[in-house]
């Protein structure tokens, strides 16, 4: 293997389990009791984590906003198209024995810090205007009908950060690492069973000074692929 390779491997899986040690849940929609609660936590057996979710606080939330499947805002009797939640920034300090949700200065003996940005889109219907070209924040959007795409296909992606193609985002599927975008903020998933999918994307800011705190911002594209 080229050595230039082997480095772009190292690199890529270093980003990997850099953000996912980070990243300690995932944010999704439950909808087995019809109306659709945002939880939070691991939904799925076969993780290491197991299944660990709990609904999440209202008082968590910054915005909620509801789509029309042409991307306006959803009307009275017009069909849902998407669902977007963003959470409040919040504040993490890493310690000794583990993550603590609290300010730097409100910890003892702090090993790192940062501040945690977290969203969530749940897709139900897909056209080309679902989403902007400039939506703000971090976001994963289809560039093609997810619905339209059976089990073993490839779905493709773009990962953009307040419009612009989001370089350097750690993305998973389903709690599974797939890769890293590069300038075009691209990437292609294969999309490898059925029922929900949670593609999650996750981009780290490093501070610009040595005592200043980073920004992790962490994102989650929901819908159903039909069996």
């Amino acid at each position: 293997m080229p050595y230039r390779r082997f480095l772009m491997i190292g690199l890529i899986s270093l980003s990997i389990m850099n953000v996912a040690a980070l990243r300690a849940h995932e944010l999704f929609f439950d909808d087995t009791a019809g109306e659709p609660v945002l939880m939070r936590g691991h939904d799925r057996p076969e993780s290491d984590h197991g299944v660990e979710t709990v609904p999440v606080s209202p008082i968590e939330i910054s915005q909620r906003r509801l789509f029309d499947p042409e991307g306006g805002s959803l009307e009275a009797g017009e069909p849902l198209g998407r669902i977007l939640i963003r959470l409040h920034e919040c504040p993490w300090t890493q310690t000794a024995t583990g993550a603590v949700n609290r300010p730097r200065d409100e910890v003892d003996a702090p090993l790192g810090a940062w501040i945690s940005i977290e969203s969530i889109d749940y897709l139900a219907r897909w056209t080309e205007t679902i989403f902007a070209d400039d939506e703000p924040g971090l976001v994963v959007a289809p560039r093609v009908d997810p619905f339209s795409l059976g089990v073993g296909r490839k779905l493709r992606l773009r990962i953009s950060l307040d419009g612009r193609p989001a370089s350097g985002a750690v993305v998973t599927c389903n709690g599974r690492p797939r890769g890293v975008t590069g300038p075009d903020g691209l990437m292609n998933i294969k999309l490898r069973r059925p029922g929900r999918q949670l593609i999650g994307a996750t981009l780290r800011r490093l501070p610009e000074s040595t005592d200043g705190i980073e920004t992790i911002r962490t994102t989650f594209l929901q819908f159903e692929l039909e069996k």
